[in-house]
């Protein structure tokens, strides 16, 4: 029975482990999938920029097609840079997050034993008309 008992406290820690270990993998996907789209929009601005300008001063096709060309790569690799840049900025905050969500756990938890309170010692109706400070129970919610 000992062996048995083991086994399943076990099987529960890698299971809770394998669950800690999704909800990380979710905000890091969530994360990233928030800002993947960073760099394209980055390069795809720079190259519509230079297209206005290039109409606008009449450039000659091959130049206006290299500049292009360079406009879209360079701001793509800034757009990158500026997902990293985010996505560690995210990390950090959901990570300075954590202890108001444990915070909300403790306010349920306290919720929890006001409710178990509850059921030990009378009727809601009596809890509430002692905290509020009434004497006439005679009155029903019904």
């Amino acid at each position: 029975m000992d062996e048995r008992e083991i086994d399943e406290t076990l099987e529960q820690d890698a299971t809770l482990e394998q669950d800690n270990e999704e909800k990380e993998e979710k905000k890091t996907e969530v994360n990233m999938l928030k800002t993947k789209s960073v760099p394209s929009i980055c390069m795809l601005l720079a190259g519509l920029v230079r297209c206005v300008f290039g109409i606008l001063h009449q450039d000659e096709i091959k130049g206006f097609l290299w500049s292009l060309v360079l406009v879209m790569i360079l701001f793509y690799l800034i757009g990158i840079a500026v997902r990293i840049i985010i996505d560690r900025n995210f990390k950090v905050m959901i990570e300075d997050a954590s202890p108001e969500k444990g915070e909300k756990e403790k306010e349920l938890e306290n919720i929890d034993g006001e409710v178990a309170e509850l059921g030990e010692g009378g009727t809601i109706q009596e809890k509430l008309s002692e905290q509020l400070g009434d004497d006439d129970n005679s009155e029903s919610f019904e």
